[in-house]
């Protein structure tokens, strides 16, 4: 997980309507489009995002516990 923003906080927005759950680098995003042909903030590949955050090889992006 990434760990500085795991201890931050719960997550939550103030009105816990929202939480975060991850965060991109910019150069990992650069490097799905280029490698893999797909854009992490295009919606059409939320399923793809999903996958992503939920493979332990990528647990380091994390920054609460569980799954997407």
């Amino acid at each position: 997980m990434a760990k500085a923003m795991a201890t931050e906080n719960d997550g939550y927005s103030p009105s816990r309507e929202l939480r975060r759950v991850a965060t991109i680098p910019a150069a990992v995003r650069e490097m799905w489009l280029l490698q893999e042909g797909w854009d992490a903030w295009d919606g059409r590949y939320n399923d793809r995002l999903k996958r992503k955050l939920n493979d332990p090889d990528w647990r380091w992006l994390r920054t609460a516990p569980g799954r997407v």
